[in-house]
């Protein structure tokens, strides 16, 4: 199938003059869905929106909302101009004839999500769901039991991927008493190169490959959703370090996280949690990159060490630490990347004796559970 659609832009020129681009995709469509007005859910939809592709971002937060809907967004860094984004508070709105559904919210909300996409596609029967989730954080693995289950949609109809990490590094701004009017992005990194596994491909025509294909430079496929969720680069990196610069955090100090908040100690931590993670996936026979490695090739960079590598990427070493401790370096990372490792290992019999201590001192600390995913051997032996 043919399908033309359209995307605006509004180039910085001197001339200001509006460039309005025309595409026709043929066997990859035109419209993707974007679930989140977040850092990362704004920069998917430049992206994408830059490549000719058709975004629409869905969100319930009004003045995002209004942000979107109100005048372009101002980009600068990695993708530059003023930028127009379809949005909508009605998500049947943004899924209807959508040929891709990118997942950005945080993981907390992942079950919600997937609920919600079941719901709407159970009354949509025609319509193939191709979901990619950025990122995973066992994305892939929840999706799988919701839209998978029993009381899920046919197999045949779906495909579920996710990334190991964000393929973006940026920050989403308005201004909440006028929001229509501020709307601008600070795009600071695409990443060369990204991660991708699959829960489930019936995709026949290989759309979902393709259009990973052509809007990143290096696309590694896994064979085993447990290799992206495992090598999630970011808990690892975020739990130790922001339960370490905690004082930091709760006085609301502004710090440079991965240079002023990193050490050589620090890193020793990060490689403790990253060979607890390596014999996880051993004994789910999943392919595992050491951190350090998997940064590098993020990036297209050699450094030997993380110390190093955050010192001179400037992606890294200009990153601001969290001030709130309802930042998601905490309430994201400790139930979504840290919890399931101690899960995984209490069932399959393999010691994470950091993680545990970990897990143990941030919930002694704050008082919290941090439950994040179950895990059901069943489901595990069908994904292996």
């Amino acid at each position: 199938m043919t399908i033309e659609a359209s995307a605006v832009r509004f180039p910085r020129t001197a001339d200001l003059c509006l460039l309005k681009i025309h595409f026709v995709v043929g066997g990859v469509m035109g419209k993707i869905a974007i679930l989140s007005a977040g850092n990362t859910g704004i920069a998917a939809a430049l992206h994408v929106s830059s490549l000719g592709y058709n975004p629409m971002v869905y969100t319930r937060n009004a003045a995002k909302l209004a942000a979107l809907q109100g005048s372009a967004i101002s980009s600068t860094g990695v993708i530059d101009g003023l930028w127009k984004i379809h949005a909508s508070d009605n998500l049947a709105e943004v899924l209807d004839g959508a040929d891709f559904i990118i997942i950005c919210t945080w993981a907390n909300n992942h079950n919600d999500v997937f609920k919600n996409v079941r719901d709407w596609a159970k009354n949509n029967p025609g319509s193939a769901i191709r979901l990619i989730v950025f990122n995973g954080n066992w994305g892939a693995y929840e999706a799988f039991q919701i839209l998978a289950g029993e009381d899920g949609i046919q197999k045949e109809r779906l495909t579920i991927a996710e990334s190991t990490g964000m393929p973006y590094v940026s920050k989403f701004m308005f201004d909440n008493e006028k929001p229509e009017q501020s709307a601008s992005l600070l795009f600071k990194g695409l990443k060369s190169s990204i991660e991708i596994a699959y829960a489930i491909n019936s995709d026949a025509h290989e759309g979902t490959n393709r259009f990973l294909s052509s809007a990143y430079s290096n696309v590694l496929n896994y064979d085993t959703v447990f290799a992206t969720s495992l090598m999630a680069p970011n808990p690892i990196i975020h739990a130790p370090l922001c339960l370490l610069n905690m004082t930091r955090i709760e006085s609301g100090s502004e710090y440079y996280m991965l240079s002023d908040g990193f050490t050589e100690r620090t890193e020793q931590l990060v490689r403790h949690i990253d060979g607890e993670r390596h014999n996880l996936a051993n004994a789910l026979k999943s392919p595992y990159i050491p951190i350090t490695a998997q940064l590098n090739g993020f990036w297209g960079s050699h450094y030997l060490t993380l110390t190093e590598l955050f010192k001179n990427n400037p992606v890294y070493s200009s990153l601001i630490g969290p001030k709130d401790i309802r930042h998601r370096f905490i309430q994201e990372d400790i139930p979504y990347g840290i919890a399931p490792l101690v899960a995984l290992g209490n069932l399959l019999g393999v010691p994470t004796p950091t993680c545990e201590a970990l897990l143990t001192i941030y919930r002694d600390y704050f008082g919290d559970p941090f439950e994040g995913p179950s895990f059901d051997k069943a489901v595990i032996d069908q994904l292996q």
